[in-house]
């Protein structure tokens, strides 16, 4: 079963949209619900093929699983091309309250996945996530800073650090 949430936060000042797909696996829910992991996708590559195949493969193996839209990758968005971290990790951080809120979702069993970028975010949300009980960063950077400022002209480094 697919899902496409588009949920406001409540708690949120702002009521941030969040654009998360969930696969929940079809079969019968245990008692205590299935486990579930969220994908945090990198910077490139081909998100609509990748990213669903990813998170359909965590399903076929009994996971609740999720992926986010992150909003600077939406097309026809303002600054969709701005990469803000630490705004990536507070996509996770609130993708995983969604997901463990879930009838059909042990909160005790949650895990987080990143490749490439989504390495590091999956790590930082782990940190700042109380109930995220594995983490996975595949290809991750080692230095993150050094990576985003190499994609950036130094005009565009001094305006992105200025945020």
């Amino acid at each position: 079963m697919r899902l496409y949430l588009n949920a406001a936060d409540s708690q949120s000042p702002t009521e941030v949209s969040l654009d998360l797909e969930i696969r929940v696996p079809e079969r019968d829910t245990p008692p205590n619900g299935f486990p579930a992991v969220l994908y945090c996708p990198g910077l490139r590559g081909n998100p609509e093929i990748l990213n669903s195949a990813i998170i359909e493969h965590f399903s076929r193996h009994g996971y609740v699983s999720g992926v986010i839209r992150y909003k600077e990758i939406q097309p026809n968005t303002p600054e969709h091309s701005w990469v803000r971290p630490l705004d990536r990790v507070h996509e996770a951080v609130r993708s995983i309250g969604v997901m463990s809120s879930r009838d059909d979702v042990d909160a005790n069993r949650i895990g987080i996945y990143g490749l490439s970028y989504g390495g590091p975010v999956a790590i930082c949300a782990a940190s700042l996530a109380v109930n995220i009980r594995a983490a996975v960063s595949v290809a991750g950077p080692g230095n993150g800073w050094r990576m985003m400022r190499t994609m950036r002209s130094r005009a565009e480094w001094s305006i992105f650090v200025a945020r």
